[in-house]
C-alpha cells in the first residue's frame, strides 16, 4: 500500500440514495421549530441566494442536494456544487420538507449524523464535504471544527441553534474532505483561501462564524482579514495559536521539515473494528459520546479493517508560528462582536490567564466560562452552551 494516497477515498463518497417514501414514513423530515413564522416575502431574497448556491430551492421549486465531485473535475478553479433534484413535499405551504436519505455507515457508526444533510463542494480543486442543519433561508452560520475532528463534532450543538442555518464543513484533510496535494501544507492559515472561495460561492456576503479550538483560531484569522464578511464570532475553547519566540524560528522550521518527511512515508494503521478506533481517540482524551459521533466520519474501510481518513501530515509541526505582535494585530483587526466560551476542564481552565490577556485586544468580546471538557459542545452541558450562543446571535 502506498504511503501517500491523496485521492484514495473517493470511492466511498458516492451520493446517498434517497429512500422510497414508503420507508421514510409520513413525517420523516425534521420538524420545524415551534413558533417560527415563515414569511415568504421577507425571506425571498435569502431563498433565491440559497438556490443559486445549490443549498435550497427557490420558491416553488423542488429541493436540491449537492452531490460529491472529485477534486479537479471540471478543470476550473473555484467553488462548484454538483446538484441533482430530489423529491420532497411542501410543508406548511412555504418550504419543502427535508428529504431523508440513506447515509454511508461504518459498522454501527453513521458517517452522517441523524438530522443532518450532506453537502459537497469543489473549492479550488479540493473537494470539501459538509453537513447542514436547519433552514437554508435562515441567517447563515459557518461552523469550523477542531484539530483531527470533523463536521460531525457539531451534531449535538447545531440542532439547538434552530434560528440559523448551520453549515459545518470537513476542513481539508479531515473527515470526508480531500487531502491537500503532496507539496502543500496544513498551516493554520492555509484553509483561509478555500473558506473565502466557499463563502463567495454560497453568496454569503456576511455570516456568523462558529469555531471550535483550531476552527476558532481560523475564525479569528478570517474575521481579521475580512472584517466586512463576518457578522459575529462564536469561539469554543479557542482563540489564537500559542506564539513562538522569534529565537526559535530556525528550530521550528527544522522540526517541520523532518516531521513532514516522516508523515509522508508513514504507513497507516489498520484497526480491526470501529470500537478499536474509538478507543484510540478516547485514549487521547476524547469523551466516549463525542468519539462515537466523530470517529465514524474519520474512517474508511481497508484491508479487512479501518484506516483514518485524516491526513497524517496534520500531526506534524507547523513551519512558521505567529509571533506575539502578529497575534495582537490580528485580534485588533477583528470588528465583529465575539463570544468566547471556555471550558473549565479544557483549554479555558489551563490557559485562562492567556485568554484574559488576549481578549483585551478584541474590541467587542464577551467571555463566559462553562463546565465541561475541551469538547463541551458534545457533552451534557450542550443545552446551556446553546442557550448562550442563541442569545448572542439573536442580538444581531
Amino acid at each position: 500500500m502506498a504511503a501517500y494516497q491523496p485521492d484514495r477515498r473517493h470511492h466511498r463518497l458516492a451520493p446517498a440514495r434517497c429512500q422510497p417514501r414508503s420507508l421514510r414514513g409520513p413525517d420523516s423530515g425534521p420538524a420545524q421549530p415551534p413558533g417560527r413564522q415563515r414569511v415568504a416575502a421577507s425571506r425571498a431574497g435569502r431563498r433565491r441566494a440559497a438556490h443559486r448556491a445549490g443549498l435550497a430551492p427557490a420558491i416553488g421549486l423542488q429541493p436540491y442536494r449537492l452531490l460529491p465531485g472529485r477534486p479537479g473535475e471540471g478543470g476550473a478553479a473555484g467553488a462548484r456544487g454538483f446538484r441533482q433534484p430530489a423529491t420532497g413535499r411542501r410543508r406548511d405551504g412555504l418550504w419543502p420538507a427535508a428529504v431523508q436519505c440513506t447515509t454511508p455507515r461504518i459498522r454501527g457508526g453513521a458517517v452522517t449524523p441523524q438530522g443532518a444533510r450532506d453537502y459537497s463542494f469543489e473549492v479550488e480543486g479540493l473537494r470539501l464535504a459538509a453537513l447542514g442543519w436547519g433552514d437554508p433561508a435562515a441567517p447563515p452560520v459557518l461552523a469550523l471544527h477542531g484539530w483531527l475532528d470533523n463536521a460531525a463534532s457539531f451534531a449535538r450543538l447545531a440542532p439547538l441553534l434552530d434560528r440559523h442555518f448551520i453549515l459545518a464543513i470537513d476542513l481539508p484533510g479531515h473527515g470526508q474532505s480531500a487531502w491537500r496535494s503532496v507539496d502543500a501544507t496544513y498551516q493554520i492559515y492555509d484553509d483561509l483561501p478555500q473558506l473565502h472561495a466557499l463563502l463567495e460561492h454560497l453568496g454569503w456576503e456576511r455570516c456568523a462564524l462558529l469555531g471550535h479550538s483550531r476552527g476558532a483560531i481560523m475564525s479569528v484569522l478570517y474575521a481579521a482579514s475580512f472584517p466586512e464578511r463576518v457578522s459575529r464570532l462564536v469561539l469554543l475553547d479557542g482563540l489564537v495559536p500559542q506564539p513562538t519566540p522569534e529565537a526559535e524560528f530556525s528550530g521550528q522550521l527544522r522540526q517541520f521539515v523532518l516531521e513532514r518527511a516522516r508523515y509522508l512515508s508513514r504507513q497507516q494503521s489498520v484497526y480491526p473494528s470501529l470500537e478499536k478506533a474509538i478507543s484510540v481517540r478516547e485514549a487521547y482524551g476524547l469523551p466516549p459520546e463525542a468519539a462515537r459521533l466523530i470517529v465514524p466520519r474519520n474512517l474508511v474501510a481497508r484491508d479487512g479493517g479501518f484506516c483514518w481518513t485524516t491526513d497524517p501530515r496534520l500531526r506534524g509541526a507547523s513551519a512558521i508560528k505567529l509571533s506575539v505582535g502578529q497575534i495582537e494585530s490580528a485580534l485588533a483587526a477583528v470588528a465583529a462582536p465575539a463570544l468566547l466560551l471556555l471550558a473549565e476542564n479544557g483549554l479555558g481552565g489551563a490557559q485562562m490567564e492567556n485568554y484574559l490577556a488576549q481578549r483585551e485586544h478584541l474590541r467587542h468580546a464577551s467571555l463566559v466560562k462553562l463546565p465541561g471538557g475541551h469538547h463541551f459542545h458534545l457533552e451534557e452541558g450542550v443545552v446551556t452552551l446553546a442557550r448562550s450562543i442563541n442569545q448572542f446571535l439573536a442580538a444581531d
